[in-house]
């Protein structure tokens, strides 16, 4: 079904000069008014028994032996980017692509070795609307969730754009298959504001698909501009160009924060109006200022840094004092791993680590675990372990240390143990010992 949006909304756009804030308005008091997402929450009408996928909520039920509830194990469970929940016990656990039962079983076996008889009921709560991606000059960019057959104008009267939006050059980037996209412009000013005795112009508002680009530029002084950058940086956004110097890639990414650590450093791609395809350059290539791959950017360049796969790092779940994601870049061992890591957090169980390895794909029967005590490993007693990409590391977080008396109470305590002894002794000589 179709978005509506109010006549009201649309013939204000359409009538007030102050257009280009359409949906920016500014509540009584002065603070920011919030702006209502366009389809928040999942479809109502999906099939129970399909593949989970990233954005699914699930709904997980724990019972053990006897039938007693897990309480710290049921609820309501999101699936986050790389197609996993996170669980106590068990941490990180990857469902992508596995049905509810195949999942229930999947979980049932990694909480074994910490339940009796566990068993699993998984459900599907909710699957994820059509989301398109929003960037430039915008209220709010990022991945929106949007209904079918949503208007771009649709989306910018809930999202807004700011005061220096060039709404006559709105560019939509779309997914033909796997490996082709095409780019569109529209000049968004011919439906908002058509001239007089002219109907809105249709043309310039099209229906949005799933998986849509859609960046709004700047309005910008000629010689200069801006570029965006988007993916998995550190701080996504709007770099301005400066004019008369030429701005390298490698200084736009570092104005961006550079890369996270789960970013795909081969694969940074920048889009370019009028190219058939998006280039592709090295991030460490670049860092070495290789001039193939330390290219120049040109103004409304938008920059993505693709990230990693789910099978191109490893998962560090537990006592570590940096746990998380570590790229797998070359091979590496567990020792190696841990240090990457900042090694073990103070309370972490040295003796009871594990590696867990899905050699089977989605089938949860043929998870190979290896258990390793990591004194043994230091110590050359036991052989350090070579990892894989999508190993899962996990160590157990032990109580913490109980804190050290204070000299008061450590005198108290003393006191308390010298009377007893003197009670004990006193009442042998009493009765003659």
């Amino acid at each position: 079904m179709r978005l509506f949006v109010s006549g009201f909304v649309v013939a204000s756009l359409l009538a007030c000069s102050g257009v280009n804030r359409a949906g920016a308005q500014q509540p009584q008091g002065g603070g920011r008014a919030e702006v209502p997402l366009i389809a928040i929450g999942g479809s109502e009408d999906f099939d129970p028994a399909q593949p989970i996928k990233p954005g699914f909520q699930l709904s997980i039920a724990v019972t053990s032996a006897g039938g007693v509830p897990e309480q710290d194990l049921t609820g309501v469970f999101p699936v986050d980017t790389t197609g996993s929940v996170q669980l106590k016990l068990v941490g990180l656990v990857q469902l992508r692509g596995l049905t509810p039962t195949q999942a229930a079983d999947k979980i049932a076996v990694q909480l074994r070795p910490y339940l009796r008889e566990p068993k699993v009921t998984v459900t599907i709560v909710s699957v994820p609307k059509p989301v398109v991606f929003l960037s430039g000059a915008v209220s709010r960019p990022g991945a929106i969730p949007v209904n079918d057959n949503t208007t771009l104008a649709e989306l910018l009267t809930i999202v807004g754009f700011t005061d220096n939006a060039d709404l006559s050059r709105v560019r939509i980037t779309r997914r033909t298959d796997k490996e082709n996209r095409t780019i569109t412009e529209y000049n968004f000013i011919r439906w908002l504001k058509p001239g007089p005795n002219e109907a809105a112009d249709e043309a310039n508002n099209p229906v949005l698909a799933d998986k849509d680009f859609i960046f709004v530029p700047l309005k910008v002084l000629p010689g200069t501009g801006s570029i965006t950058v988007e993916g998995d940086v550190l701080r996504p956004g709007v770099v301005p160009m400066r004019q008369g110097n030429t701005l390298l890639l490698r200084e736009a990414l570092s104005l961006a924060g550079g890369p996270s650590p789960t970013a795909d450093r081969r694969q940074v791609s920048i889009r370019r109006a009028g190219a058939e395809r998006p280039i592709v350059v090295d991030y460490d290539k670049m860092e070495a200022n290789d001039p193939a791959h330390n290219i120049p950017v040109q103004t409304d360049d938008i920059v993505y840094v693709q990230r990693l796969g789910t099978d191109q790092y490893i998962n560090l779940n537990g006592a570590f004092v940096r746990p998380g994601k570590l790229a797998y870049a070359k091979p590496i061992t567990l020792t190696q791993a841990i240090a990457e890591a900042g090694g073990f957090a103070p309370t972490a169980k040295l003796k009871k680590g594990r590696v867990f390895r899905h050699v089977g794909g989605a089938d949860p029967t043929k998870t190979q675990i290896f258990a390793f005590d990591y004194i043994k490993i230091r110590d050359n007693r036991q052989p350090d372990i070579l990892l894989e990409p999508g190993d899962t590391i996990e160590v157990q977080i032990g109580d913490a240390p109980r804190p050290p008396l204070e000299p008061l109470q450590a005198a108290q305590s003393l006191l308390s143990i010298a009377l007893i002894l003197d009670r004990l002794l006193s009442g042998r000589s009493n009765r003659g010992f």
